[in-house]
């Protein structure tokens, strides 16, 4: 973790904006708040936790549409971070240190409305893997919802970039086993949700574009610092160069989810190949 938050000590403006827009894209993220936006619930009374924060980006574009957020990480150094990313944007979060294998501060059981982690539960095996769900679920109020991601085992685009890496020496996260759709719907069960479910994170060609990427990420990597550094900087000038802020592409996302149609409960094949999976675990029945 030193290591993952040094790197990420250093992200600027123009990459969260990327960030940002890439979470609003996600159908794990609209859903969420196509969900968590009805008629008759106010976003100031909505509080979120994240797990395992690293930048914040997710519960930052939370806290754009009004809802209080609380950063969890093991890790001051990460949570420092995540505060750097809150502060780039005038805002604020509390901080809490908790490792999720551990039990849950009593201060912080039942307290939320939205429990979220985003690439964080496959870094766990066995037990812990189990402690992992669990605290989520030790999170959540009578009401609430856990929102948690994950990268899929049956996703080609997935196991591409990570076959290249590996091959490459580029791949140095030294735990990360990705779960099926089936093994996330277990967990579920077994941490005691009331109900869950699980859909795919983007539509599975759009999927593919965005490894593509990664994949290209992959190949870059191998080549000098100084390259790597000159090919970033040529490709950062073309982002972004005028625009919204990332407010208003928070807040015009939000919208269009609120207005789209509730998705159908049939699953399609996205929700089985997507790289990303997201589970959906509920307290109750309430936002289901």
């Amino acid at each position: 973790m030193e290591k993952f938050a040094r790197r990420l000590s250093s992200i600027d403006r123009l990459e969260m904006k990327t960030r940002i827009a890439r979470t609003c894209r996600e159908l794990g993220w609209q859903s969420l708040v196509g969900r968590l936006l009805k008629p008759g619930v106010s976003a100031g009374d909505l509080r979120v936790a994240e797990v395992g924060c690293g930048t914040g980006t997710f519960s930052l574009t939370l806290n754009f549409l009004g809802m209080n957020t609380t950063l969890i990480d093991a890790d001051e150094e990460a949570l420092m971070v995540a505060k750097k990313t809150y502060a780039m944007y005038h805002r604020t979060a509390a901080l809490v240190q908790a490792d999720v294998v551990r039990p849950v501060p009593p201060a912080l059981k039942n307290r939320f409305d939205v429990v979220l982690s985003r690439g964080l539960a496959e870094h766990f095996k066995g037990r812990e893997r189990a402690k992992c769900f669990s605290f989520h679920k030790e999170l959540l109020g009578e009401h609430g919802i856990a929102c948690i991601s994950v990268p899929n085992r049956l996703s080609v685009s997935y196991q591409a970039v990570r076959m290249l890496r590996q091959a490459t020496g580029t791949w140095r996260i030294a735990l990360e086993q990705p779960f099926t759709y089936w093994e996330l719907m277990r967990c579920a069960r077994n941490a005691g949700f009331s109900g869950s479910g699980v859909i795919g994170n983007l539509p599975l060609l759009q999927d593919m574009r965005e490894h593509a990427f990664g994949l290209a990420s992959a190949v870059l990597d191998v080549l000098p610092a100084r390259v790597r550094r000159m090919l970033h900087r040529v490709f950062r000038s073309g982002q972004h160069a005028a625009g919204r802020d990332e407010e208003c592409i928070v807040l015009d996302a939000a919208e269009r989810a609120q207005k789209r149609q509730p998705p159908s409960r049939g699953r399609s094949l996205k929700d089985y190949l997507s790289a990303g999976i997201v589970l959906f675990g509920y307290a109750d029945k309430r936002f289901s």
